[in-house]
Order: structure tokens, then sequence, then C-alpha cells
């Protein structure tokens, strides 16, 4: 499974006869999100078991498929962008001073500019349990909105984040990731407070990011207003525009990075696979990492050097916050798990998000395997072989460097 969501060259005039397929590409996959995602809420946005079903029918006629549903699926895939839109700009304005009168003391006097910009984070505002938090990649869904809200209000140099009823950064010590982040490289204050009743008597400008809008229930997540937050946050981790330049700058190989997971959803051939875009990119530097770098920084300079990533769908893959925009980062997922959720985190970072699916129909058959919950931990766990090939050629018409065939897309594209 492939996706394009932007064109691959900035200054590209013309489309040339691939363009509008890669684009519904990009539309249809987000359609099967919304399908994977269970959206019952919210918005009716779903097209439906019927249309999915027919989307597997009719996979071997790509023009029946382009020709017959695109125009429904770009009407979906605009409403979903424009509520989108809306969705974070509602969250944002939640610090209004009428949203926060129980949390903040006399407003009135609080000098903007020479005061501290609380980001509140409490399980009330979130749709799941609260050991979810705990983990990374899902910490990151509100934290990273509000280091878009600080930008946006000027506050990165005295910011800070208020956790409420037991969250914590550092529940797991205090050298996790998302530990090292805010208070080492954002150097945000951490406040730790019961309930949300206590943050009244603090003074300060507040926040508080409603996690049931940017992680709505159709699965087009929001964790960035900007791509610029993205670079922002790069450049405060360590990592500078001159350091990426002497990395991958003009003149400088294509800079090809594997990642190869140890346990759980390994690719069990993916040296074949290096060693397949070494052969087709005689003139790149492919390189395999297991990626087990102890600090947020050593991670984001690996992210940030790269022109092309390929790694299974994994908590790793957070770090393409640190991407430079252009960069193509392709997800592998194995059968019946067909896992979209950081594809959002890659576009808003302004890399390229492209994904392939170990299986013939990537929606329905994540569905039938969401119902069963032991089903579901055992599909998503398991170690999978991929095509050496089909990976290959992903990556080459990415980097415009082959023509896609209409088989190429029918294998790449819908199944």
């Amino acid at each position: 499974m492939v996706r394009f969501l932007q064109q691959h060259k900035n200054n590209q005039k013309t489309e040339k006869p691939m363009t509008s397929a890669l684009i519904f590409l990009a539309i249809l996959l987000s359609a099967g999100n919304l399908m994977i995602s269970h959206a019952n809420q919210i918005m009716e946005l779903t097209l439906g078991g019927a249309a999915l079903q027919h989307l597997d029918e009719v996979r071997t006629n790509q023009t029946t498929v382009l020709v017959g549903i695109q125009s429904n699926i770009k009407a979906h895939y605009e409403r979903a962008s424009a509520f989108l839109k809306g969705a974070f700009s509602k969250s944002c304005n939640e610090h209004s001073p009428e949203a926060f009168q129980n949390y903040r003391g006399k407003i009135e006097e609080v000098d903007h500019a020479n005061t501290t910009h609380w980001c509140v984070i409490s399980p009330s505002k979130m749709p799941i349990k609260v050991k979810w938090f705990d983990h990374f990649p899902h910490c990151m869904e509100v934290t990273l909105p509000c280091w878009s809200w600080f930008r946006s209000q000027h506050a990165t140099n005295d910011c800070g984040f208020v956790l409420v009823g037991g969250l914590r950064f550092d529940l797991l010590g205090n050298n996790t990731w998302q530990n090292q982040l805010v208070t080492k490289h954002m150097g945000c204050k951490v406040w730790h407070v019961p309930n949300e009743q206590s943050i009244s008597s603090n003074e300060g400008v507040f926040h508080s990011p409603n996690l049931r809008l940017l992680r709505p229930t159709f699965g087009r997540r929001r964790y960035l207003h900007d791509p610029d937050d993205a670079q922002a946050l790069r450049r405060v981790v360590g990592v500078t525009d001159a350091w990426v330049e002497s990395q991958k700058g003009g003149g400088k190989p294509l800079q090809i990075g594997i990642i190869q997971r140890t346990n759980k959803r390994v690719v069990t051939n993916m040296n074949d696979v290096a060693k397949g875009l070494q052969q087709a990119l005689p003139e790149a530097n492919v390189t395999i990492s297991t990626f087990g770098y102890p600090t947020v920084l050593e991670q984001a300079k690996w992210f940030a050097s790269k022109h092309v990533i390929v790694a299974v769908h994994g908590a790793a893959l957070t770090n393409s916050v640190f991407a430079t925009k252009g960069t193509f980062i392709l997800q592998l997922h194995p059968p019946g798990f067909f896992w979209t959720s950081l594809d959002p985190l890659i576009d808003q970072s302004g890399a390229i998000a492209l994904d392939w699916y170990k299986g013939d129909h990537p929606v329905m058959e994540s569905l039938e395997v969401i119902k069963n919950p032991n089903r579901k931990n055992q599909m998503q766990h398991q170690d999978f072989e991929v095509p050496v090939d089909e990976i290959v050629d992903i990556v080459l018409v990415a980097l415009d460097k082959k023509e896609a065939t209409p088989l190429m897309i029918k294998k790449s594209s819908i199944g």
C-alpha cells in the first residue's frame, strides 16, 4: 500500500500521468482509515461496508475504481480535512478566559508576555485509559499539540505542563523519551496536581487540549498545527539546520535508513530489502539500525539525516516529528494490522507518508481482526516477510527514479 499526499518535487510545475492516481490513493487510504477507526461519532464520514466490499470486488479494474468512486471519496476526505482544521482551532481556542474561568485567577491582571504558559493535560479529556499516557507515542498525541500552542503564544521560553490526576512523564523513569523531550529539550516546567480544581490559585495562561477533538474517532489525528512547529522542535532538541545540511545537503549521497525491530513485527528478510535498495540505487548510502539509541537527540539526528526511511509501523516512528520536510517515510504493515495512526504525524511534520500492507484487502481484513481482541494481539505482533521488489519499486517511484506501471498501481494501492 503506497500513499502520496503531496508532490514529490517542490519545483514540479506539470503533473505527470501518475499524479491524479496518486492523489486518489491518498484519498482512498484516508477513507480506509476512517473505517478502521470505527467512524460512528462526530460526523458521518464512513463509506460504509457495502462500498468497501465494492472496492474489493473491483480491485482488478483500476479504471472502474478511479471513475466509479473517486468523487465520493474526495468529498469525504475534504469534509474530514475541514473538520480537523476546525477541531484544532476549537481546541486551541479553549484557553480563552470564558473557557478557563475555573483554571485561572484574575485573568485581566496577567501579563501574557511575561508569565508561564501552562498546558493542562487531564484524564477527563482523554477518551481512553490513563495508562495509555505512559506509552510515549500516545503521550505525544497530546504533548505535541501543547508545543504548537506554546509556539502560537510565543511562549516556548516560559512553558509548563500541568499533569492532572497521577499523569507523569517520568512514571517509567527519568530517562523516558517524553521526559527528556519535555524537561531537557523543550525546557518546560512540570506541575503535578491531584485534580483540575487545584489549578485555580496559580497565575498564568492556561490551555487544555481536548484529546477527544485532536484524536477523533474517525482516525485522522491532529499532532501539530504547522510543519514549522516540527522543525522548531528539531532545532531545540539540538539538530540544527547546518548539521542537517552537512549530512544530506547538496552533493551528498542519498541517505536511506531502515529500522529493524528486534521483537514483534520483525521483517524476517529486512537485510534483503537493504540489499535490493542498494542494488537499485548504487549511489545511495543504505543503512540498517535496530534504533537502540538512548537519547532523544540521537534518535532525532537519525531521522533528520535521512531522505528515505523504511520501517515497520511502531513506536520508533514517533521520531518522524524530527524528519526534515520532504522525507519519504514508508511504513510496513503485517497481515491484519493496517494501522495508519502515525501517518498524520508524518504528514503534519512536513514529511511524506507511504504505506505498504501484506495482504489482499487491508481495510476489510483489519476490520475483521479488530472484532476479536485476542486475534488482534496475535496479528499485530507477528513477524512477516515482505516482497523485496515491491518495496524497492515503491521507493523508486517516490524518488521519481521509476514510472509506475498499471500492475504496480494495482498491487501497491488497493491490494
